[in-house]
């Protein structure tokens, strides 16, 4: 799980579906360039986002992923031995049951919580699949108005 703060609150947990042959994958490098810095997660995170054409059908989708860490200055040592680890996939596994559990079916899902004292209150509002800002604005609207 990864969390970045600022306004917005932010956690990540991976859910890859099981019909994109190379998300698993994605998600162990996510993870495995995260674990050296969070900020490197991030990085790697929006590079796999902006370019899922170049990697989503690859033969080499691994040998991509990690070429891409290293660009973003990862230790290929490091990031080979994360791969390799079973807490890995372990990882990407409980956050697919926990996702699960919760009801999401796809992704992008979002749970948006109002905020007090710096802890979540009351039910969140999910949202699923990329919406427009509309739909995220009216939501928050509604919280906020709480």
């Amino acid at each position: 799980m990864y969390v970045k703060t600022g306004k917005v609150f932010q956690v990540y947990r991976n859910f890859p579906l099981d019909f994109h042959a190379n998300a698993p994958a994605a998600s162990y490098a996510a993870i495995c360039a995260g674990d050296q810095d969070p900020q490197l997660f991030w990085e790697m995170h929006d590079w796999l986002f902006q370019n899922q054409g170049t990697w989503q059908d690859a033969q080499d989708a691994a040998t991509i992923f990690r070429n891409q860490a290293v660009a973003l200055g990862a230790d290929a040592a490091k990031f080979d031995a994360c791969i390799a680890d079973p807490k890995t996939k372990a990882q990407v596994d409980k956050d697919l049951q926990d996702g699960a559990a919760v009801g999401v079916r796809g992704t992008p899902a979002f749970f948006i919580y109002r905020m007090q004292n710096g802890q979540p209150t009351g039910d969140p509002r999910p949202l699923s699949g990329a919406l427009p800002f509309a739909q995220f604005s009216q939501v928050l609207d509604e919280l906020l108005a709480q």
